[in-house]
């Protein structure tokens, strides 16, 4: 049964001693019916060094592709992009690796997260204008560290009477981000981050490895995105080929995709790793709405 819109007269409620009144009826409000969502995602891809986060993003979203790198080592993956053929920028922010005092590193840190906001709020401008359609920031492991000593100056996890304000800050450097992709609609943005084992107590008390891995990035990030995966080498028989895969471990709107796992034989038919997660991801998505 849909909303009947009707001609309603002045009314008034009174809820809590809150006192509201107004003369208008859902014709007059900024409530309207949606018929086709906007195919914009913002998507986490983790997983260990060499197993093709960044060539993810540069070989297979759609282009033109804008890089923000923190780690200096995805130039030789967007060289062969643009080799082939493919529309790819990249802009290396990297922190000084010398040994400054905490003051002296947080004004170094700062600079590099000015540098980044500047960017990435350049990169969504250039995507309304169709510019720019995928904006990848590789990784979120180094740039929350970055976040970090933009803070405190120190890395240390805990430091003494910042009462959690640092992790917060860095939540909500993150949130921002996220949120400003998802309200332009004119972006797909894609965040990579290290892989982290996952660890537990056996029954004997000792931490012992589970085999199955986390991101290493702020807990922001994983709730920011629409759709997350590790992203590995392929195995047989415990060696690994020159061959990568994907699993699903945080589901679009499509939970049954959850612990899905796809190959390059399944997804070369779509176009992509990119396209047919997010095709599959999305109910009633189709490849067209992603390439």
């Amino acid at each position: 049964m849909g909303i009947k819109i009707t001609e309603g007269r002045p009314s008034t409620s009174t809820h809590q001693s809150i006192i509201s009144s107004h003369n208008g009826t859902i014709s007059d409000s900024d409530f309207v019916t949606i018929t086709r969502p906007t195919r914009q995602s913002n998507i986490l891809i983790y997983g260990d060094e060499g197993t093709g986060k960044t060539s993810f993003c540069v070989r297979y979203a759609p282009t033109p592709i804008v890089v923000i790198n923190f780690d200096g080592r995805a130039d030789e993956v967007v060289y062969e992009a643009v080799q082939s053929g493919r529309d790819v920028r990249i802009a290396n922010l990297k922190i000084s690796h010398k040994f400054l005092s905490p003051e002296n590193m947080k004004r170094e840190a700062s600079s590099v997260v000015e540098r980044t906001v500047r960017n990435f709020e350049i990169a969504i401008e250039e995507s309304r204008r169709g510019n720019v359609r995928t904006i990848l920031i590789d990784t979120a492991t180094e740039y929350s560290e970055i976040l970090k000593l933009a803070f405190d100056g120190v890395l240390e996890q805990t430091k003494e009477g910042s009462y959690g304000r640092d992790k917060d800050y860095i939540n909500r450097q993150w949130w921002r981000m996220f949120n400003l992709a998802r309200e332009t609609r004119s972006a797909h943005l894609i965040v990579t981050a290290r892989a982290k084992e996952i660890w537990k107590k056996n029954s004997d008390g000792k931490q012992e490895a589970t085999g199955r891995f986390k991101p290493a990035c702020p807990n922001a990030v994983k709730a920011a995105v629409d759709w997350a995966a590790q992203i590995r080498l392929q195995t047989v028989f415990g060696m690994p080929k020159p061959k990568f895969e994907i699993e699903i471990t945080k589901a679009g709107t499509n939970i049954e995709e959850l612990c899905e796992i796809y190959t390059e034989e399944q997804w070369d038919k779509l176009g992509g790793p990119f396209v047919y997660g997010c095709v599959l991801n999305y109910k009633d998505s189709i490849p067209d709405d992603w390439k």
